[in-house]
């Protein structure tokens, strides 16, 4: 079988897969309240670190974002990829829900920070004029009906 066919199923295979356990489900607000202080503390807070702090102080971001040795501020992995990257990027997008996703996953974290619950993706959309597809930004509702959390942010 040829490179590409092989490519061609393996799409074809993930792509179904992700469309049987992902499904579209009615947003809860929330979740967008938290998506929106994110995006709102990237906006105006003009030091990342401290910014950081700000989204773990409010509880805004998931346990297992934080730093283990100081877990007033953001883990270095974090902060130097994924929350960079939404840092810089965050003024590029409308806290406009395009669309929300239940996911297939009912836990995240490893070890202390793990927790059983449900993980959804909210779709956020673009300024009017930027180019590009709207952002999957991960929230995830804690069993027991804790506030939910932003679980993954990188794709800001």
């Amino acid at each position: 079988m040829s490179r590409f066919l092989r490519s061609l199923l393996l799409v074809a295979c993930t792509t179904f897969a992700t469309q049987a356990i992902a499904q579209d489900a009615p947003p809860d607000e929330r979740g967008m309240e938290k998506i929106k202080r994110f995006m709102e503390v990237c906006l105006s807070t003009p030091d990342m670190d401290e910014a950081g702090k700000i989204l773990i102080a409010e509880k805004v971001v998931h346990v297992s974002k934080r730093d283990k040795n100081d877990p007033r501020k953001l883990n270095p992995d974090s902060l130097r990829f994924a929350f960079k990257k939404a840092y810089g990027n965050v003024k590029l997008y409308d806290a406009v829900l395009v669309r929300s996703v239940l996911t297939g996953t009912s836990a995240v974290g490893f070890g202390p920070t793990a927790q059983k619950g449900k993980l959804f993706k909210y779709f956020i959309a673009k300024k009017d004029g930027v180019g590009g597809m709207p952002a999957p930004i991960q929230v995830f509702y804690p069993e027991g009906g804790e506030d939910p959390v932003v679980y993954d942010f990188g794709s800001f």
